[in-house]
């Protein structure tokens, strides 16, 4: 007859009352069918940003669970992974847990400072360019980091609850956005018809990621420029 440790009895009892969080994978066929079942894998309760397990039979006679990133612990245990798989799936993991906060500049001041870092291929990080949506129409929606830069942004226009075209950490922003009731209207133009931009910080040339077109405001033209 064959023993099982008690330890054992008890992470599944965890499960069952709802103590311990199944992971964001449970159910995939990738992870069901490779998954160590003795680690009794889980969302850490401690800090749901992480995963937690029992490392071997020892810890789990002494009831020790080892919390770790996600991605790092699908690289250890799920070799079959390529490093883009384990980044997206670890994705998965962060997108649903971490708490970011989503923020938004709306005055030239604040969207400058936003606009400050190098994200992807942003055309215009570092520059005064972005200063033109601070008429009140638009807002730049950004996330930061524990050390407080940002890490990623998207010109939206908050009335119309429209976004367009994130830069930086696109996938975290665009989950923030969508579970605010934002659409993606990256390449529409005609979402963005109607909205002003400050007259006096327009510039040369001026393009955006949804149409460049722009004519004098109706009601105010010496302040605004209306999307046409």
């Amino acid at each position: 007859m064959n023993f099982q440790p008690t330890w054992r009895y008890r992470e599944r009892e965890r499960f069952e009352r709802g103590l311990y969080k199944p992971v964001v994978w449970a159910g995939q066929d990738w992870f069901d069918k490779n998954q160590i079942a003795d680690h009794f894998l889980h969302v850490s309760i401690k800090d749901p940003t992480r995963v937690a397990f029992t490392k071997c039979a020892r810890d789990g006679d002494r009831d020790i669970q080892t919390a770790m990133k996600p991605g790092k612990y699908l690289a250890a245990n799920f070799k079959m992974l390529t490093p883009e798989q384990v980044k997206n799936y670890a994705m998965q993991h962060s997108t649903k847990f971490e708490n970011k906060e989503l923020k938004f500049a709306t005055t030239p001041e604040e969207i400058e400072r936003v606009y400050k870092p190098s994200l992807g291929c942003s055309c215009f990080s570092g520059t005064t360019k972005a200063n033109l949506y601070g008429s009140g129409d638009f807002a730049v929606a950004y996330i930061e980091g524990d050390d407080g830069k940002i890490k990623a942004r998207a010109v939206c226009a908050p009335g119309r609850k429209i976004y367009t075209r994130p830069y930086g950490d696109h996938v975290r922003l665009s989950k923030l956005l969508d579970d605010a009731g934002y659409s993606d209207c990256d390449y529409r133009p005609e979402k963005w018809r109607g909205l002003r931009l400050l007259k006096e910080h327009h510039w040369a040339n001026f393009y955006t990621d949804f149409g460049g077109k722009v004519g004098p405001d109706p009601t105010e033209p010496d302040k605004y420029l209306v999307i046409t």
